[in-house]
């Protein structure tokens, strides 16, 4: 299905959070940027921080942004970034989206600006940010764009019972082992650019496919005239990632 602009959201309601299947969708958000300008981005927004946490003796850096709508028990979103970013991209293309849905956010650096891909070693500092500012039973959301999203599906698999909703942009993992799991487990949701360079549709579906045969509500979003790249479309394309989140508290 192709749905033109302003009809997005209207796709995002068709998935409702009783479905037990991978449903794919084709969007235009009338985006922007179609090409991967990478040298011309630079964050601007850095949050609240750095402030740390020691893990096995490592010192982890995150920031933290908490606009003023947003009590101490609203949703927190963690935010995983690319690879050769650091937290502060993550807080500058969130910033807008946390303002207007009173949103909290958490934004870590990934160790020399990446992520190791082995949930068992990155979950265990990630949680201990999240535990500094979590409200008790306030949800947890997880978004990843590329490196970060192929990171943000381990953990999706490895922990389940930890998250709300998962959603990742500019990523896959069609190999991922993912176990079934009988006790809660997160709504999952891939944004995928059709022209995506890097991480193919077919990857995209692949990687759908692992998670709904072990029982997660999955979705595909495809989205037309769109790359790899994030940054300069960034505030559009979180709406519709919100829009897809918060219908699972």
């Amino acid at each position: 299905m192709l749905y033109s602009r302003g009809m997005w959201l209207v796709c995002l309601l068709l998935l409702w959070p009783g479905l037990s299947y991978a449903a794919e969708f084709s969007i235009d958000l009338q985006l922007r940027d179609t090409t991967l300008k990478a040298p011309r981005y630079r964050p601007e927004f850095s949050g609240q921080g750095p402030f740390s946490v020691i893990d096995e003796g490592i010192r982890r850096q995150y920031y933290y942004y908490q606009p003023q709508r947003a009590g101490p028990q609203a949703p927190l979103l963690l935010l995983l970034h690319g690879a050769g970013r650091d937290g502060r991209s993550m807080m500058d293309t969130w910033k807008t989206t946390a303002q207007k849905h009173g949103l909290r956010l958490l934004a870590p650096d990934g160790v020399r600006h990446n992520w190791s891909m082995r949930p068992s070693a990155e979950w265990p500092a990630l949680k201990k940010m999240v535990e500094q500012h979590s409200g008790g039973g306030d949800p947890l959301y997880v978004f990843g764009h590329s490196n970060g999203a192929r990171m943000a599906l381990r953990l999706a698999a490895a922990f389940p019972a930890e998250f709300a909703a998962v959603a990742v942009h500019a990523g896959t993992e069609p190999g991922l082992d993912v176990a079934s799991y009988s006790g809660a487990r997160p709504a999952i949701a891939l944004f995928l650019g059709a022209q995506d360079h890097i991480f193919s549709v077919p990857g995209g579906r692949a990687t759908v496919q692992r998670f709904e045969q072990a029982g997660f509500k999955t979705s595909l979003y495809i989205l037309q005239n769109h790359t790899h790249w994030y940054y300069s479309d960034a505030p559009r394309i979180n709406q519709s990632i919100w829009a897809f989140m918060k219908r699972y508290p």
